[in-house]
């Protein structure tokens, strides 16, 4: 097998910042619509919540992948030694929602950049379809990439965009508060409710959002499996999940207060769409919008990826009596998917990956592998399904032409 000690695995600092960018998205600018219906002290309390439930969960998965051997971790093989029965649910589960946010970034891109920069005789369809055309070109060459930490650079981009955003949304209110919103037009400002609440459907309404603010989970295990030994401890991984959930917690209260307090009860979804058209920054911040999404976008293919092989891979062993032995044989030696950057001397040498993990394989464990290995990715079918996956992606986001229905299929 070749030797993969000139690659050092990835750092804190990258998946930190991959982590970041895999939980804030989009969903940031609709924080300030939340506390709209839920008001500003259960709003809060809402976010507070979600925080602390998704940061418990995260460490849940940092812990359970110390019973596996470094590079193996992932809800399937996790899976497939508690429940090995609905280790494919889980990946269903997976695939549908990650790819579905993914097709939303792409739709969303048709449907935001004609309004922000029309050119051109063409109709609002036509420009549609030329700017989803012309994503391919940021988003089909990463989601060739196989490690997750390859991602970095285009996620401190991505946090870039966030930034400004960020930034824009504060400047605004500051500038609002200092000038009595005065420059606030009176159809556009509302009434602050600080504990009042619209009411219980409302409430029930938007409580996704916030629920869903913080969903970092479908990369956590390949941020683990790809960390440098070094880093690998779960003291180490503990510090990944703290940094990035107390930078998330921390933007979405301030943009959700902060463009809350700006406009009120007048806000109706994405707060970048309540300023007006006609300013420059306004336009900048909808176009860093529409890059932060599509830079977006390979985080959630990514996971989905690895969950439509391990589908792929129960149904061939399930159902087609597929042998599984000549993918671990064309796997062997390549990175794939799920394998760790780094491999350490003990585990080369006994297999058992030292403190990594506890042993949980036999040759003869499961009919669907080594239970508690993760599945292959053979280079070909790695090839192929990342070709199936972005063509039926386009295919999808050309065809239907509402954003809302994506997201209700995603989103309870």
């Amino acid at each position: 097998m070749p030797s993969q000690q000139s690659s050092p695995g990835s750092t804190i600092k990258s998946s930190v910042i991959n982590l970041i960018n895999t939980i804030i998205g989009a969903g940031l600018l609709a924080i300030p619509y939340s506390f709209k219906t839920d008001g500003v002290l259960l709003g809060v309390l809402i976010l507070l919540f979600s925080g602390i439930s998704s940061s418990f969960g995260l460490y849940l998965q940092g812990v359970s992948s110390k019973f596996l051997k470094k590079g193996d971790a992932n809800f399937f093989t996790i899976c497939s030694i508690t429940y090995p029965s609905l280790s494919v649910l889980f990946d269903i589960a997976i695939a549908i929602q990650c790819f579905g946010v993914g097709l939303s970034y792409i739709i969303l891109t048709g449907d935001l950049m004609p309004i922000v920069l029309p050119f051109g005789d063409y109709s609002k369809e036509e420009l549609r379809l030329i700017y989803i055309l012309l994503s391919v070109f940021i988003v089909v060459p990463l989601c060739y990439l196989k490690n997750l930490d390859s991602l970095k650079y285009t996620s401190i981009i991505a946090l870039l965009a966030i930034l400004y955003l960020t930034l824009f949304v504060y400047s605004m209110f500051f500038y609002s508060l200092f000038n009595g919103f005065q420059n606030i037009p009176d159809d556009k400002r509302g009434e602050i409710n600080w504990i009042a609440s619209e009411g219980f459907d409302k409430i029930f309404s938007t409580f996704s959002i916030g629920i869903f603010a913080f969903t970092g989970h479908q990369n956590m295990f390949s941020i683990i499996n790809e960390l440098n030994n070094k880093f690998s401890n779960l003291i180490q991984i503990s510090k990944i999940i703290s940094i990035s959930m107390g930078l998330s917690f921390f933007l979405f209260l301030t943009v959700g207060l902060f463009g809350y307090l700006t406009y009120g009860d007048t806000i109706n979804g994405n707060i970048i769409l309540v300023y007006d058209d006609d300013l420059v920054s306004v336009k900048l911040g909808r176009i860093l919008l529409v890059l932060m999404v599509l830079l977006s976008y390979p985080l959630m293919f990514h996971p989905a990826r690895i969950s439509f092989n391990n589908i792929i891979h129960w149904i061939s062993v399930t159902f087609l009596k597929y042998d599984f032995t000549k993918d671990i044989v064309e796997a062997e030696g390549a990175i794939n998917e799920t394998s760790p950057l780094i491999r350490s001397g003990e585990e080369a040498d006994t297999g058992n990956g030292g403190n990594d993990g506890i042993e949980r394989e036999s040759e003869s464990d499961s009919k669907f592998g080594q239970v508690g290995k993760a599945l292959p990715l053979p280079e070909r079918r790695f090839l192929i399904l990342t070709t199936f996956m972005l063509i039926l992606s386009y295919f999808v986001a050309i065809s239907l032409k509402s954003f809302e229905l994506v997201l209700s299929l995603i989103v309870p």
